[in-house]
This record gives C-alpha cells, structure tokens and sequence, in this order.
C-alpha cells in the first residue's frame, strides 16, 4: 500500500526554523484487519498527477522513515508526529513530498494474502475537513513561534 501526499510549503519563510511538524490523514473506511504505516520522503514527477512510473518514486529498499509508524485499526484521524528526517524533507520554497507505506512494503515483507482495506482520504475528497494536512511549528529570527496549517 502506497499514498503520495504533496503539500504546497512554499509559504514558509526560507529563513524558518522548524521544530515541530505533525502529518494527519483520516482513514474513512475501515474493512480488514490492522496494518502498520510509516512516513516516507517521495520524488513523484508532478505534485497535480500520478502515472504508473511514480509507483517507484520513493527509495524502495530500506528507506527513511520520517515518523514512528502507526497502527491502523480503526477509523478517524491518525497523527504522525515527523522526526528530525522527516521534518528536513520540509520545503521551504516549494512542495513537501510526503508519502506512506504499508510497514510489509517498506521492509521488504511479501504479502501473506491477507485482505484488508483501508480508505484514507485525499484532497479530491469533497469534504476537505478530512483532507490529509501538515502542521508546523517553526519560527523565523526575530519573531515569535508560529504554527501554521496546510492542506
């Protein structure tokens, strides 16, 4: 199981400082057993679409994780709460390129045919109080801390 999830960070102050940065995602539908979820870093080509090709536009084997992963049991909003990796990957002055991965994906484990089915909501949603966001806390020099939204 794989999401891409590019958010538009280019407001950020190219000078901020981010200390803090949360991921949420709503997982709607709920049909199957548990799964594990971590955070990764995605290089997809374009932030408006996705062909067949950006299935492997994320480091495959191995990669980085930008948060503790998160157990999916249930519906509503889940938070991922981004380490020092996953808080590096933060534009400043472009696109955040976050994704998500089933733990088996990211380590390599082959399916064991166990069906299960998790729908998480994206921005094509209609209801963009279930849109998929990222929160930062950052500061710049010279002003207060800020916490700021995107979607």
């Amino acid at each position: 199981a794989r999401m891409f999830i590019p958010i538009d960070t280019s407001a950020l102050s190219d000078t901020a400082v981010i200390s803090a940065a949360t991921l949420g995602v709503v997982v709607e539908t709920d049909i199957g057993v548990s799964i594990n979820i971590g955070v990764i870093q995605t290089s997809q080509a374009s932030t408006s679409s996705l062909v067949i090709g950006d299935f492997d536009a994320m480091t495959i084997n191995s990669p980085v994780e930008g948060a503790g992963r998160i157990t999916f049991a249930s519906t509503g909003l889940k938070t991922f709460t981004l380490n020092t990796s996953g808080r590096g990957w933060i534009s400043l002055t472009g696109w955040t390129l976050l994704g998500l991965r089933s733990a088996n994906d990211i380590d390599d484990i082959s399916p064991t045919g166990t069906s299960n089915t998790k729908e998480i909501r994206a921005s094509e949603y209609a209801d963009t109080g279930s849109d998929p966001y990222l929160s930062i806390t950052y500061t710049v020099t010279g002003f207060m801390s800020l916490n700021t939204k995107y979607w």
